[in-house]
């Protein structure tokens, strides 16, 4: 009798316990997490190794960067950018715009280079992902000021990026600051792969 109402106890059990619906995996599927959280795409650097010499400038109160292409397949831009120097210690806004270098809405974000790691690109995380549309022009620029931190300015310097970018092409901006509302574009356009990832150099993290 007791073994009987053993096994009844447990069947009740059973019966009390949430039911959870099956999880359905699929390429760009966001799966619920712990709670019903929504567990966030893995991102791709852009470019995916730096080979860089001793080219180094602080002369200039200007925002710099890259004009660049985007692939065939739109991309969504979670992360901005910029590689950091030995000795680089201050903030830097990083700010992606259209072709007319009109600021795209959600698309900048300051990176604090103060105690960051050197000889690596350092981030700053947008808002929200902002999306950049397939065989679309855009800059990525970050603001620097005359005698502040060094950023990159020599075309021997090299760099890999992934497909995402068709091609690249160093840019800066005429007007001081970080309003990019005039952009000058320089040297290039380089194929992907082969050389340059503008002043800076400049980045950034997608899916």
């Amino acid at each position: 009798m007791r073994k009987l109402f053993s096994l009844v106890l447990l069947f009740c059990l059973v019966l009390l316990l949430p039911i959870q619906p099956p999880r359905v995996f699929a390429q760009g599927l966001r799966i619920p997490g712990p709670g019903g959280a929504t567990a966030a795409p893995a991102t791709t650097d852009l470019v995916t190794s730096f080979n860089l010499i001793n080219g180094q400038a602080s002369n200039f109160d200007a925002s710099l960067g890259a004009k660049f292409v985007v692939g065939g397949s739109t991309i969504h831009v979670t992360a901005l950018g910029r590689y950091t120097w030995t000795g680089n210690s201050l903030s830097h806004t990083l700010m992606l715009t259209d072709s007319s270098g009109a600021h795209i809405t959600g698309g900048s974000c300051s990176v604090n280079l103060s105690g960051a790691t050197a000889n690596q690109a350092n981030f700053c995380t947008l808002s929200s992902a902002v999306t950049l549309s397939a065989s679309t022009t855009y800059y990525l620029v970050s603001s620097e000021t005359n005698g502040g931190d060094e950023w990159e300015n020599s075309g021997s310097d090299t760099a890999t990026w992934t497909s995402a970018v068709g091609n690249m092409q160093y840019a800066y901006t005429v007007s001081a600051g970080s309003d990019p509302s005039t952009m000058t574009d320089v040297g290039g356009p380089f194929g992907s792969g082969l050389t340059g990832a503008g002043y800076g150099p400049i980045t950034f993290k997608y899916y």
